[in-house]
């Protein structure tokens, strides 16, 4: 078609403009069609999985109860060495084994009625001590060493010897005691008067449960090596027994002393055949209460722990979503834990060998289960990055791990240490 036919159509109104074929799109059916795994099968809406977003706060729930359950199963375990101790102590007394079957023989005879002394008064002697120096206090051995001058107040006819019936128990063997010192004199009423030096080791079962919030209760039993308590009963002279108050021990304090007075039971008769079936002793026991200086030694063992703890919860804020990050938060939590093994190693030096659990074993304990928490979280929280590329789900959960292990660890630490200041 030429241009004038083309003008006399337009001219006519008859002729379109031409216009292009449009193109035919087939349709398919959405569910036959192929769907691309990195689009959403919706728009506008984030495949999301709610049960992944509850993940998180199900390990740090989990977390915060093996916490919890660790600090009150590790509460249970007392150190019961200390009972066990003394009633191992308690039966080892070396008795003269020619006195007491004299002893023993005179009781029989007033048994059969032979004498009639059981009707009469034991005799009465009055003992006291005044410490002149007390150290070596050492919780790794169970001793403490003291020096003190011992003396006695008797009738004349009592005819008391201090230097051959006044028995010390529980003194160390691998020190000897040292009682080389030996003065008597008359008093103005004609009694005896007797007094000793003695220097030895003692033996002392220490409770270590509260350490170093720990008191510890020093015990020097005097007691009758010849006569029993229906012949002889000692008196403490509580009046002028005493510590010397220039004495500086290091690392405790010395709060009181007391003398008392406790009759000491064998449930034996030491072989004597015609004795009874136990023997009961005059006995004096004086105590002396002493308190370690805690604030400044508890803050050098546990310092290290604390450190290593918070810096394992700091790793948190350290990305897992990053590669070499995620390299390095392990490393530092892998730190933490092998820095509070070797702060145990360090505290258990300090203290000694021993069978209970103490206050710092405990918080020891507590930190090593919380940074194994955080290294396990940590793992965690790289797993789910893997499985789920978003980094709001991630931060989510060190965001929670570090709220969660900072209110459960320290609330766990307080719980210990205001226990084992009120048990003091």
């Amino acid at each position: 078609m030429d241009s004038a036919e083309i003008v006399n159509q337009l001219l006519e109104g008859e002729a379109r403009p031409p216009r292009s074929k449009p193109s035919i799109i087939p349709r398919t059916d959405p569910a036959s069609a192929p769907q691309d795994s990195s689009e959403p099968p919706f728009k506008g809406r984030k495949a999301t999985p709610p049960s992944r977003l509850t993940l998180p706060t199900g390990l740090l729930v989990f977390g915060t109860l093996v916490l919890v359950a660790i600090a009150t199963g590790s509460w249970y375990f007392k150190t019961r060495t200390a009972s066990a101790t003394h009633a191992h102590l308690a039966g080892t007394r070396a008795f003269p084994g020619s006195d007491a079957k004299k002893e023993h023989k005179s009781t029989a005879s007033i048994e059969t009625g032979a004498v009639a002394s059981d009707k009469q008064q034991p005799q009465a002697v009055s003992v006291g001590a005044f410490i002149t120096n007390l150290y070596e206090i050492n919780s790794e051995r169970g001793t403490f060493n003291a020096d003190m001058w011992v003396w006695s107040v008797s009738d004349a006819t009592a005819k008391y010897s201090l230097k051959d019936s006044l028995d010390i128990n529980y003194v160390d063997s691998r020190d000897p005691l040292n009682d080389s010192v030996y003065l008597t004199s008359k008093t103005a009423t004609g009694a005896d008067y007797q007094q000793k030096k003695i220097r030895a080791t003692f033996l002392h079962s220490f409770d270590l449960e509260n350490f170093p919030f720990d008191h510890q209760r020093l015990e020097v039993r005097f007691e009758d090596n010849n006569d029993m308590i229906a012949q002889r009963v000692y008196v403490p002279d509580t009046k002028n027994s005493a510590i010397a108050g220039d004495i500086s021990l290091e690392g405790w304090r010395i709060n009181t002393i007391n003398l008392k007075s406790a009759p000491h039971t064998y449930h034996s008769s030491f072989g004597d055949p015609d004795a009874d079936d136990q023997s009961v002793f005059s006995q004096l026991i004086m105590t002396i209460d002493i308190s370690r200086d805690a604030a400044l030694l508890f803050v050098k063992m546990t310092i290290g722990l604390v450190v290593a703890v918070m810096l394992a919860m700091f790793s948190c804020f350290m990305p897992t979503h990053h590669g070499e990050i995620f390299s390095g938060r392990m490393v530092i939590v892998s730190t933490s834990l092998f820095a509070i093994v070797l702060n145990q190693q360090f505290v258990d030096e300090k203290i000694g060998a021993r069978n209970g659990i103490t206050l710092i074993d405990k918080l020891h304990i507590l930190g090593m289960v919380a940074v194994l928490v955080y290294l396990i979280l940590t793992t965690i929280s790289r797993r789910i990055h893997e499985d789920l590329r978003d980094e709001r789900v991630i931060k989510r959960i060190d965001r929670y791990s570090f709220i969660g292990g900072f209110l459960a660890f320290w609330a766990a630490f307080l719980y210990f240490l205001s226990g084992a200041i009120a048990s003091s």
